[in-house]
């Protein structure tokens, strides 16, 4: 067999690995209560976390109380994915950051371990694998605060 032959194969591999489904978002910590709240779902590596225009799913709803039940449906799901929700309190569309580098808006990751507080999270740390129909827990966290 040569090298040709095994792409169609290899490509129709990856596309069945991606399925259509619906996630919950379960979001608590939106304080204080202003601003938006950016949903990034990454399938990979390239972008996350500092770069949301990276994300293969974008979404941003207004924040009218401390907490959000998120729904998300039609949602490509890769087998690993990575899930993270902004708490843009100025509704600039961006997670801003202080004179150190760290974020001075709050952010939160779909993962059982919460945040990374004494460095930035990695893809590979954040990842997670869930099946459609999950709720997923997302507890925000003002860092700089």
């Amino acid at each position: 067999m040569n090298r040709l032959s095994t792409i169609p194969i290899l490509s129709i591999f990856f596309i069945s690995s991606i399925i259509a489904a619906e996630l919950y978002l379960d979001v608590s910590g939106f304080q204080p209560v202003q601003g938006d709240a950016i949903v990034a779902i990454y399938h990979d590596a390239d972008g996350f976390p500092e770069n949301v225009s990276k994300a293969f799913y974008l979404h941003s709803m207004t924040i009218e109380d401390d907490s959000l039940m998120i729904h998300l449906p039609d949602l490509e799901l890769a087998p690993e994915l990575a899930i993270m929700v902004i708490h843009d309190e100025d509704s600039n569309g961006d997670l801003n950051h202080n004179f150190r580098g760290f974020p001075s808006e709050g952010v939160g990751m779909a993962w059982p371990k919460g945040i990374v507080v004494n460095s930035k999270p990695t893809y590979d740390k954040v990842k997670i694998s869930p099946s459609t129909g999950d709720t997923l827990k997302v507890v925000v966290k003002h860092l700089s605060r």
